[in-house]
């Protein structure tokens, strides 16, 4: 899609080059190995750099693997693995949904094409970035409702 569309100029160039300045490829790594930790198998493109995690993520289906494993039930029930641009995109809306309910608050989240179109992929790592630190929230409050011994335990070792 990012393909097709003309160069920027001007005033949209030089936000792009910014955006795209914030890009932290130590960050990409650390996701990177953490999604792969999670996932029990490697991304597809093992290169490094944002066009090339952008390629990893860019039909959704990683991303919604991820959240479903992150969650001690399923997120999200059906993961499109279809080609077409508007059903990778629905996986990607299908993330960001179920990450505001595992708890990431709007300023940690990204849009669409933040990462379709490769756009501002620092966001789509802020996001990233940001699941762990739910997801352990979460799990604490869940195992609190489920297990408050267990609860009990962990805030123990916190203090």
């Amino acid at each position: 899609m990012s393909e097709n569309r003309a160069e920027k100029s001007g005033l949209s160039k030089d936000i792009q080059r910014k955006l795209d300045a914030k890009y932290n490829i130590e960050q990409e790594k650390q996701c990177r190995e953490w999604i792969e930790a999670v996932l029990g198998e490697d991304l597809p493109d093992q290169e490094v750099g944002k066009n090339h995690f952008q390629a990893c993520l860019k039909d959704g289906t990683i991303l919604c693997q991820l959240i479903n494993a992150l969650s001690p039930t399923p997120l999200i029930s059906k993961i499109n693995n279809q080609k077409m641009a508007f059903k990778q995109m629905e996986n990607i809306e299908k993330f960001l949904t179920a990450c505001k309910k595992f708890g990431l608050q709007d300023g940690d989240l990204f849009q669409t094409a933040d990462l379709y179109e490769c756009q501002n992929m620092s966001q789509v790592v802020v996001a990233l970035y940001s699941l762990p630190e739910a997801g352990l929230y979460r799990s604490l409050y869940w195992c609190e409702d489920v297990h408050p011994e267990q609860a009990s335990i962990h805030r123990a070792a916190d203090e």
